[in-house]
């Protein structure tokens, strides 16, 4: 049933993934739900976004209730699937009794078991209950439109992969060279489709036999091709909605045959393509989980440094006068360009032991390249102003990082105004590299809080 009507729409090009939808849109929400707060997953979601409904929450009838809702009568559920893979059982040891813990009960152990056991339920969507609150949409889908890209920006750069970028009209990735091929940027009527591309392609990129080892070597056309363009559609579908990059599904609709010929012939495809697109989906995603951990990690170091003694802050600025001064200008070039290009791959983490170890502090993951000294006083043993009344005279002078969101991280105090500017400009040198290094390996890099130029969008065929 499941398969039957999946083919029906991919033959109407109503399929979940051929469905266009820009940020913000009711369509960029995948299924939900509202009591757990977890996503529904694999062909789950597939089926229930598939279903017509616009809003994303589905729940039980119990949950519906639990909410202080209720399912309106003459509503049906549809149907959902879990599959168990496991099981605790008894833990016995080599005589085959069971083994008890220190307060006799027995212990028990997980097993992969040969036959997995699928369980049902039926859930029902918003749309059929009533007396449930208005939908909020989450977060990605009011976020300002750059900071969206430039967090897809960040995940593209951490995950490694290489990318080429030439003045042609199609987007591919090529196992032999494991490296991804995207038109320029210029080419791309707006940022949301360049991402949206790149996304999909680092899809593909997943499958090298050093990461998920899916099998590409499929010429094109054939219906091993269909079947890993269907996996990369799906999970490009799901990345833009947690990215907020939209989907731009225009340039794979020649695929539609191909993928009704595969399913007509074996129904159970569906199942497994949607199966593989959530790998996809979790191996792409841990390269924006480590970055957002390191973004919060930085965010903590921000509210420390902000309550900081006059004292520690000098520390720090000691031990980046030591540095600096047991380096050569060569050695200092040669720890600037290293830092630099830990940045631009994305290593936050080794960027940041970079910067400790040549600087004295890390800088953090969205500093926008600029830098600001401020005159300081010291209030007390544990508090610092860094905004000087009028005729006020500075004790000391404090170098600060402007973050993308406007906000500021303080590095390092100085005695004298020149000695900070002058690790200022070495700060904006190592971002100048950074600069020069993410140009040279990517061909074109206009920043993405950039509007790009806007034209007519070449054809991508993929």
């Amino acid at each position: 049933m499941v398969a039957e009507k999946i083919i029906s729409q991919i033959e109407a090009g109503l399929a979940p993934w051929q469905r266009p939808w820009n940020p913000g849109d009711s369509a960029s929400v995948l299924p939900v739900n509202p009591v757990t707060g977890k996503r529904y997953r694999g062909i789950n979601s597939l089926w229930l976004l598939a279903s017509g409904y616009e809003d994303s929450r589905w729940m039980t009838y119990k949950q519906a209730q639990a909410l202080g809702a209720q399912v309106r009568k003459g509503e049906k559920g549809t149907q959902i699937q879990y599959w168990k893979m496991t099981e605790d059982v008894p833990k016995a040891d080599v005589n085959g009794e069971p083994v008890l813990d220190k307060d006799g009960r027995p212990e028990k152990t997980t097993v992969r078991l040969d036959r997995p056991r699928v369980f049902l339920a039926s859930v029902f969507n918003a749309e059929q209950v009533e007396g449930l609150p208005e939908r909020i949409f989450t977060q990605a889908a009011v976020q300002p439109a750059w900071e969206v890209l430039d967090r897809a920006e960040a995940l593209i750069r951490a995950s490694g992969a290489r990318l080429v970028h030439k003045e042609q009209d199609t987007a591919f990735y090529r196992e032999s060279d494991d490296t991804i091929y995207l038109p320029n940027l210029s080419q791309f009527e707006t940022a949301g489709k360049y991402y949206a591309t790149a996304l999909h392609e680092l899809g593909h990129w997943t499958g090298h036999e050093s990461r998920l080892a899916r099998d590409l070597n499929q010429p094109h056309g054939s219906e091993g091709y269909a079947r890993e363009e269907l996996r990369a559609e799906i999970a490009s579908m799901m990345l833009g909605h947690e990215l907020g990059v939209g989907h731009d599904p225009g340039q794979h609709a020649a695929y539609a045959g191909a993928w009704v010929e595969v399913l007509r012939r074996d129904s159970f495809e569906i199942f497994r393509a949607a199966a593989d697109a959530e790998k996809i989906y979790s191996h792409v995603m841990t390269f924006d989980i480590k970055l957002q951990k390191q973004l919060d990690e930085d965010r903590a170091m921000d509210a420390i440094h902000l309550n900081e003694p006059t004292a520690e802050k000098s520390a720090v600025t000691v031990h980046f006068y030591k540095t600096a001064r047991s380096q050569s200008a060569s050695e200092q070039k040669e720890a600037d360009e290293l830092i630099a290009k830990a940045a631009v791959k994305g290593d936050w983490s080794q960027a940041s032991q970079m910067g400790k170890k040549h600087l004295g502090f890390a800088f953090p993951s969205d500093w926008n390249g600029s830098t600001e000294v401020r005159g300081c006083v010291k209030e007390s043993d544990s508090k610092v102003r860094s905004q000087l009344n009028p005729g006020e005279t500075a004790e000391f002078y404090g170098l600060y990082l402007n973050r993308r969101d406007g906000s500021q991280r303080w590095v390092a105090d100085f005695e004298s105004a020149p000695e900070a500017f002058r690790l200022g400009t070495r700060l904006n040198r190592i971002y100048h590299i950074q600069q020069e290094v993410q140009a040279a390996t990517r061909a074109v890099a206009p920043s993405v809080a950039e509007k790009l130029p806007v034209q007519k969008e070449k054809v991508l065929q993929m």
